[in-house]
């Protein structure tokens, strides 16, 4: 495949981005680009027919039952794309019901789990926003800023900037999650999302009780660790 048939673009959207990154990758598509992968906000694209699709970028925070969960969107009418960590890329081509997902990627869902992700690289920014001011300070203090070697001054210059690039990407981290921080559950929805995180939890705790002993026509099952089917295993071998 020749270069004139791939192109790479850099395009800053951050997870509350979702909707704006599914537009730009629906347009490049239309446009005759399709979407094969993003690195570090670098989109690649390669040459092809123009269509009109529908694009989702949906979530899963582990790998259990990858295939099931990939097996819905397809069941849907979904192709899936591409996977980057926990993020997932479907699209569909024809008409789209966004009612289609709604079981098991409402936009209240994929909302709230990328505003978490911004919650954590605000975090992370803060870090080392503090680590750069703890060291431009220490700097002051000492009196290194009469900058009386090389060092002294390198120190003096990265932590200064370390501290103006930390405090623009909080910013602009803010400003990005302002935009899904005002989703709002009805009353009836926030009772249906807590009974659904009860459900869950309740399936979490249950486990199979080890098997206490007892007897049977193949013979005494003394007490042990293991559960009843794995004794039962044992014993027909």
């Amino acid at each position: 495949m020749s270069n004139e048939n791939i192109l790479h673009e850099y395009r800053l959207f951050m997870p509350a981005d979702f909707r704006e990154e599914q537009a730009y990758l629906e347009h490049k598509e239309k446009s005759g680009w399709i979407f094969i992968g993003v690195k570090r906000y670098r989109y690649t694209f390669k040459k092809g027919e123009p269509k009109s699709v529908k694009y989702i970028r949906d979530y899963k925070e582990d790998d259990i039952f990858v295939d099931d969960y990939t097996e819905m969107y397809e069941n849907a009418g979904f192709e899936f794309i591409f996977r980057t960590d926990d993020n997932y890329y479907f699209k569909k081509t024809g008409e789209y019901f966004p009612e289609e997902l709604e079981e098991f990627s409402t936009y209240y869902d994929r909302a709230k789990y990328f505003g978490e992700l911004h919650m954590k690289k605000m975090s992370d920014t803060f870090v080392i926003f503090l680590i750069a001011l703890a060291v431009a300070l220490g700097n002051t203090i000492a009196g290194t800023f009469a900058f009386s070697n090389i060092v002294d001054i390198l120190i003096s210059v990265f932590s200064l900037i370390a501290i103006f690039l930390s405090v623009a990407w909080l910013l602009l981290l803010f400003l990005k999650y302002r935009k899904i921080m005002d989703i709002k559950l009805t009353p009836e929805e926030l009772q249906e999302k807590e009974e659904e995180r009860l459900e869950e939890e309740r399936e979490k705790e249950i486990r199979i009780e080890p098997y206490a002993g007892d007897v049977s026509s193949f013979g005494e099952f003394p007490d042990t660790n293991l559960s009843f089917e794995e004794i039962l295993e044992s014993k027909i071998k």
